[in-house]
């Protein structure tokens, strides 16, 4: 009978390379830092591939049906990351609206269609990007409904028993105007600005995972507010130069950031501006050739929004 599995992430490189346990513990439950992406009306936007929908800025984090040694499961399908980026409380998960993507923020996995605990029809609403369910109308009973549409080379599904939600998010599906839906492989850096970026104002952050086609595809955009683009600035002032190695095998994970800024009184003139950063193998490049170690602080700097939910750095310690 098909029921609760488990699978083993292994060592895939990730952001820090084979043998390096950077992944620290879950998210603190204590006061979070600001969740800059979510607008004033209650609403933020969420990025997978190439699309964008909006959904209610205080829906969790969590995970979508994947194929896994050809079964469809998903470790798992419920609320493990709030909105601003700290675990979900022990016993929340199952209660908590969330918007899942298929990453394995587990070791222990549900197979799809679910059984046990979270059987048809669902409790609580969803909305999964890019999960692996065949587009189409499902009811689940009790007035519960799943939808699923294709757009932008991807799946974005909504379980809900509210149409007029369901509706509204669906209706909001575009593209993209931050980050890029796809890179053809690791880039970095090769403009620095000479004068710095001067006050950080924003971070836009823009996570990627490699697909079964070899690209690094877009699975999740945000752009941090002045107080988290602060706090990674401050982290990669202390943080120790490092050589960015990634070994034979090409990342299963890179990340772009761009640190806009703004001058001070008696800057010097040149200062503020926009300075893009790469993170991959372990290591944050900031310039041609000046690269530092992705150490606990940078990605505690990190661990806001939906980041602790796609990045294994910041997953670890979730199951």
């Amino acid at each position: 009978m098909r029921g609760w599995v488990s699978i083993l992430a292994g060592c895939l490189f990730l952001l820090t390379g084979c043998g390096e346990d950077t992944a620290g513990p879950p998210a603190s439950a204590g006061d979070p830092p600001e969740s800059p992406t979510a607008d004033p009306a209650g609403w933020r936007t969420e990025l997978w591939g190439g699309v964008s929908v909006e959904v209610p800025a205080d829906w969790a984090y969590g995970g979508a049906p994947m194929v896994s040694g050809g079964d469809t499961v998903a470790c798992w399908a419920g609320a493990m990351v709030s909105a601003a980026g700290a675990r979900v409380p022990g016993g929340d998960e199952r209660s908590t609206p969330y918007v899942g993507r298929p990453i394995a923020l587990t070791d222990v996995c549900q197979a799809y269609p679910f059984i046990g605990p979270d059987s048809d029809p669902p409790s609580v609403p969803s909305v999964w990007l890019g999960a692996a369910v065949e587009p189409g109308s499902d009811d689940l009973g009790g007035g519960w409904v799943r939808k699923t549409v294709a757009a932008g080379g991807t799946t974005v599904t909504v379980t809900t028993d509210d149409p007029g939600l369901r509706e509204q998010i669906l209706g909001s599906l575009d593209g993209l105007d931050t980050c890029t839906s796809s890179l053809p492989g690791p880039t970095r850096v090769h403009d620095m600005l000479i004068e710095g970026y001067g006050r950080p104002k924003s971070l836009e952050v823009c996570v990627f995972r490699r697909s079964d086609s070899g690209e690094l595809e877009l699975a999740y955009g945000t752009v941090l507010g002045p107080q988290a683009a602060r706090a990674f600035d401050e982290a990669l002032g202390r943080a120790e130069p490092r050589r960015m190695v990634c070994g034979d095998e090409p990342p299963f994970e890179w990340v772009t950031l761009q640190m806009t800024g703004t001058s001070y009184p008696n800057a010097p003139v040149g200062v503020g501006g926009t300075q893009d950063m790469v993170i991959g193998c372990g290591a944050v490049e900031v310039g041609p050739g000046q690269t530092y170690k992705l150490d606990e602080e940078l990605l505690d700097a990190l661990r806001v929004d939906g980041l602790p939910a796609v990045l294994y750095p910041l997953v670890g310690g979730q199951g």
